[in-house]
């Protein structure tokens, strides 16, 4: 999709999760689709949805929830196709309003960037709704940070959220899935 500044204000995409309505500089979307068919990862955090083969290669799908504190239904009918610097990703969303103009309003303090309030930019006003606007590429910083973490490994299994692998004495014969964690790093 294509930017342009209408009446000096950066262009948003506009979109919803739950009840709550969010935007990303339209610059950086790629893409808006539905929800393609996803490969689960096993013992990922709940920011990584899955794995989707997309634009010739496997980009990690990710979601919202815990940076705007949503714990609800998983609609996710739509999925964004988002690049960064970082790579492109795929982001879930319930639905997908339009783009538009947003005038960003800043908190008075800039928020800790080391956890999930540090992807938010901002705020803006559409339709008479609040709109939280989040840097994508803090975003996928941050995910990036949680898929690092140690994860809860179940019985069999060793390693940490991205390295996840079976342990040979309890899965004789099986293969590690780790080709699939590379994509989402690289």
């Amino acid at each position: 999709m294509a930017s342009s500044s209408l009446r000096g204000r950066p262009t948003h995409c506009i979109f919803r999760r739950g009840d709550t309505w969010c935007a990303v500089p339209a610059e950086s979307v790629r893409r808006v689709m539905p929800r393609p068919t996803l490969v689960v990862v096993p013992h990922s955090p709940p920011v990584l949805v899955g794995l989707c083969h997309e634009l010739g290669s496997f980009m990690p799908v990710l979601r919202l929830d815990e940076a705007i504190g949503h714990r609800g239904s998983r609609e996710e009918a739509m999925m964004l196709v988002i690049d960064t610097p970082g790579g492109t990703w795929g982001l879930v969303v319930d639905e997908v309003d339009s783009l538009a103009p947003l005038e960003a309003s800043t908190a008075a303090e800039q928020p800790d960037e080391s956890g999930w309030a540090g992807v938010l930019n901002g705020w803006g006003v559409h339709r008479d709704e609040v709109v939280r606007i989040i840097d994508p590429a803090r975003f996928r910083e941050h995910a990036g940070r949680e898929l690092e973490r140690p994860a809860p490994m179940a019985a069999g299994w060793t390693g940490t959220a991205r390295s996840a692998t079976p342990d040979s004495r309890a899965f004789a014969g099986e293969q590690s899935s780790d080709s699939a964690w590379r994509a989402i790093t690289s």
